[in-house]
């Protein structure tokens, strides 16, 4: 059926949900009136170039209707068009200067074929002191998380998620299984997973982050705040401000001087200036936002855990942000 109605956007001009639409190739080289087509055919290969096209055109039925993205199938009915679809899908990060959640969102909606849910304006979120601050984490990334949550709700995910997730990335990233080998069952029910996503959630949590800060302040100003014993050797430096929300984690709001961070305890930083470091455990985490004003930072896997294997923007069953 996904086949069919990839065939049905062809004939129709090649627009599908999301605005992903497909202008006509440039290269057409079974068509014997353009130059291409009058050389395939010249060399003899038209036959040959039309048999390829239909064994491509056949391998999407091989993959779930979800497992598959809309502008891959479209690039396999029509692979002479692939520059065309990439175009067409990556045009949505044209605004990622200015709105680069926006774009983040379109690119995805363009992927999945479905309708972005970010429109032109957006509100503004005050983040103009530590009170304010952590609202604002709270409400980007609780309400990322959530969107997240209804995404993965379809997936039907073992127990251990996560760790299946973290078990799964090792074998991807050091696996020496041949290519014709059987695939490992840990990276085969993560596909499947993959196919029964929610995609337009998926697309919602990143379109989340579509909010315009207001963070300007003086924020040598405010007074220091107390560490909780709880995050006792999880920060170095001042904060002025720590709250822990139960669907998260700790959010924490750094001063202006130079701060370390170990995001393996914390869900998400506010930090306004400083030279800082965040440090990342070599496994991989849940939800985290960093959001880092000034500074010469650095994201480095925490010391002794190991190769990175996934880093900063390696959520497992999350959603990790860093802006």
């Amino acid at each position: 059926m996904a086949t069919v109605a990839a065939c049905i956007l062809l004939v129709t001009g090649c627009t599908g949900p999301g605005g992903s639409a497909v202008a006509p190739a440039l290269v057409s080289p079974l068509d014997p009136s353009t130059p291409e087509g009058s050389t395939a055919r010249e060399a003899g290969i038209t036959e040959d170039l039309r048999r390829l096209c239909a064994v491509m055109a056949s391998a999407p039925v091989q993959f779930p209707s979800r497992g598959m993205p809309l502008p891959v199938r479209l690039a396999f009915l029509q692979p002479f068009a692939l520059p065309e679809i990439a175009r067409r899908v990556t045009d949505a990060t044209l605004g990622a200067e200015s709105r680069p959640f926006r774009a983040v969102a379109d690119y995805a909606a363009r992927t999945y074929g479905v309708e972005s849910p970010v429109r032109g304006e957006r509100s503004t979120v005050r983040a103009n002191d530590p009170q304010r601050a952590i609202f604002a984490l709270d409400f980007l990334l609780n309400g990322a998380s959530s969107r997240l949550r209804e995404a993965l709700a379809q997936a039907d995910l073992p127990a251990d998620g996560a760790a299946a997730i973290d078990r799964t990335l090792g074998i991807a990233t050091r696996s020496t299984v041949p290519r014709n080998a059987q695939v490992p069952t840990e990276v085969a029910a993560a596909l499947q997973s993959a196919a029964r996503l929610d995609r337009a959630a998926l697309v919602a949590a990143a379109g989340h982050f579509d909010e315009d800060l207001d963070v300007a302040a003086d924020w040598s100003t405010f007074p220091a705040e107390a560490l909780p014993e709880e995050l006792a050797g999880a920060v170095d430096g001042t904060v002025l401000g720590v709250h822990r929300v139960d669907e998260l984690g700790w959010l924490v709001i750094g001063g202006p001087g130079a701060n370390r961070y170990d995001m393996g305890r914390i869900a998400a930083v506010f930090d306004p200036a400083g030279d800082d470091r965040y440090e990342w455990a070599a496994s991989t985490v849940g939800s985290r936002l960093v959001i880092d004003l000034a500074g010469d930072d650095a994201h480095s896997t925490v010391a002794g855990t190991g190769p990175a294997v996934s880093g900063p923007a390696g959520a497992a069953l999350g959603i990790s942000v860093i802006d």
